[in-house]
């Protein structure tokens, strides 16, 4: 199984963390068979995004496709706006 750890922190609580739309969630979930686990810090300023896919390849596959780089860019431009930095904490295989 491949892992994939992302943290978003923002300058306050009154900033929204950027969420994809359903469509999006459903497009990755039937295409891809992830498994999304979502935590908040005490603080509320630190959301955790911990991704599971059955393969790097697989992860590989979603990273390139057209669909999952329109989401990402509209991700990034969201958090540049919104002064929301994002951190890659680990990447890796796990059992």
């Amino acid at each position: 199984m491949y892992k994939v750890t992302v943290t978003f922190t923002r300058p306050s609580v009154d900033v929204s963390f950027w969420q994809p739309n359903a469509s999006q969630i459903l497009h990755n979930q039937e295409n891809y068979g992830f498994i999304r686990n979502r935590a908040i810090s005490d603080d509320g300023l630190v959301m955790t995004l911990e991704t599971f896919a059955a393969t790097k390849e697989l992860w590989d596959q979603y990273m390139a496709e057209g669909s999952n780089l329109e989401s990402r860019t509209a991700r990034n431009t969201y958090n540049e706006e919104n002064g929301i930095t994002k951190e890659v904490v680990f990447a890796g295989e796990v059992e």
